[in-house]
């Protein structure tokens, strides 16, 4: 995907993904703040949202430097960004398990990082690489979908005395 930007330079490509890992960083801390003011919901839409848009964009902002790294530095964000309100979700639902849930989350984020290696091997295999970051975004539009239903169910009565109480009292 960055070749046209990387020419083959490793140390161009290194830089790129030190940009991408500062940013991830820093969504990671970002995420950690905004779920202190916003629920956890909109802020996995939000960046769900703009993943995808992102990822749809690739194929025409991976051909320029700067474009690419803004797109890399958006990818990281979003990408690091969300493990902090999905966490925040889950401790909400049952703080009494919250090691557990967090773990188990921990665990279904890096089977999917692992997968998604193979699952990406195969879509270059069939349909080359020119636009498998929009193979991404459909991905990324299941996981809004998954999100979704998930909150849903959150939301059905007696289905989250915990969360539904920290809601009431103002605690979380």
């Amino acid at each position: 995907m960055l070749n046209h930007v990387t020419h083959g330079d490793e140390r161009i490509l290194a830089g790129m993904f030190l940009l991408w890992g500062v940013a991830a960083t820093g969504g990671n801390l970002w995420a950690g703040r905004l779920v202190d003011k916003f629920r956890s919901r909109h802020i996995i839409n939000a960046m769900l949202c703009v993943a995808a848009v992102n990822f749809c964009a690739l194929p025409w902002t991976s051909g320029h430097t700067l474009s690419a790294a803004l797109a890399l530095t958006v990818r990281g964000i979003c990408g690091s960004g969300l493990i902090v309100p999905q966490q925040h979700r889950l401790v909400q639902l049952s703080p009494h398990v919250a090691p557990l849930l967090v773990a188990l989350n921990n665990t279904a984020t890096y089977i999917g990082l692992a997968c998604s290696g193979l699952l990406g091997g195969a879509v270059l295999q069939s349909i080359g690489g020119r636009y498998l970051s929009v193979v991404a975004a459909a991905l990324i539009g299941f996981a809004w979908v998954l999100s979704e239903a998930a909150y849903r169910r959150i939301e059905q009565p007696g289905m989250a005395p915990h969360a539904a109480a920290s809601r009431r009292t103002g605690t979380a």
